[in-house]
């Protein structure tokens, strides 16, 4: 299928779809670009915490390879979008920005990341038509994807790779 961009998407000698776990890294692009709605991907909470766990996993593997206090994490918060960009386009922006954080402390500065996303300046009009209505509780992101976005958080906790606590120093 031309619609997915791992090719982890083909058909059996039975004629039937099968999605490769192996090739699938759940980009959805199947399931938005299905022109009729027929593929859903709802991962069992279980499964997104085995992944957020995975990705704080291979984290803490990258930076087993250097020397920690030589390492400086930036996050850039402009141009924040519902989709992945492993989809190679871009949509609207869901919030106005907010600009850049910058620390010695890779779990604050996600934390501090996160939490400026506020769901309060939503930019309605951005949010694509298959995304809307947003949930009703939860962080932006978990009302409009369905999974919560601090689960990384907790998982890089849990490996040691840093303290959710933060301060943030505006500099003009």
């Amino acid at each position: 299928m031309s619609g997915c961009p791992t090719q982890a998407i083909s058909f059996n000698k039975q004629g039937r779809l099968v999605i490769s776990a192996d090739l699938c890294r759940y980009c959805q692009h199947c399931v938005i670009s299905c022109p009729v709605h027929a593929l859903t991907m709802d991962q069992p909470e279980e499964r997104y915490k085995a992944f957020q766990a995975g990705m704080a996993g291979a984290c803490q593997a990258v930076l087993g390879r250097f020397d920690r206090q030589s390492v400086y994490y930036v996050s850039i918060l402009m141009n924040i979008t519902p989709l992945c960009d492993c989809w190679g386009f871009s949509t609207p922006p869901l919030v106005p920005d907010v600009g850049i954080l910058a620390g010695d402390n890779l779990v604050a500065i996600d934390q501090a990341s996160i939490d400026l996303i506020d769901y309060r300046k939503l930019i309605k009009e951005n949010v694509p038509d298959q995304l809307n209505p947003p949930g009703k509780k939860g962080h932006l992101f978990q009302r409009l994807h369905g999974k919560d976005p601090y689960e990384q958080i907790r998982q890089c906790v849990a490996l040691g790779l840093g303290k959710p606590e933060y301060k943030i120093t505006e500099i003009p």
